[in-house]
């Protein structure tokens, strides 16, 4: 999948992607396959590779910075659950920004990606092969993408 990365961003019309993954994965087969696959397809990116293995509050708020700063309209996780968590939690904060407790389930926050944004509270953004059409079509499409599944 990750030779694929090129293609399927260049179909959701990314022109900017931010790889997600962690230090240990940052110089794997896998990181290189897909940012090689981004290049021939003449997609700019940036390699975030401070993921957590779990996932904080801060590693969320270092990975959402970045992504503020970079302008990606596409993200590309790249690892495991942790990246993809992550990869989720800055397109989110960076598309529709917040207060970080904003979008963090109750008690402890206020919940509200569950109400505003059915497919973040399900686990993740999900994209049909017709969408994608749409999209190359020029129709309104989502501002941030994954190439995931959640």
């Amino acid at each position: 999948i990750t030779g694929e990365a090129g293609y399927e961003m260049d179909m959701r019309v990314a022109t900017r992607v931010m790889v997600v993954t962690d230090p240990g994965m940052s110089a794997s087969a896998a990181v290189a396959t897909a940012t090689e696959s981004l290049e021939r397809a003449g997609i700019d990116y940036a390699v975030f590779d401070q993921v957590s293995v779990e996932p904080t509050d801060v590693s969320f708020k270092e990975a959402i910075d970045f992504a503020v700063n970079g302008t990606f309209d596409g993200f590309l996780p790249v690892g495991g659950g942790s990246s993809i968590d992550t990869a989720k939690a800055a397109n989110l904060y960076s598309t529709y920004p917040a207060e970080f407790l904003e979008y963090v389930n109750a008690p402890i926050g206020r919940g509200q990606a569950s109400a505003r944004f059915p497919e973040a509270a399900r686990g993740g953004a999900r994209y049909s092969r017709d969408r994608r059409r749409d999209d190359r079509r020029g129709n309104p499409a989502s501002p941030r993408s994954l190439t995931t599944r959640g």
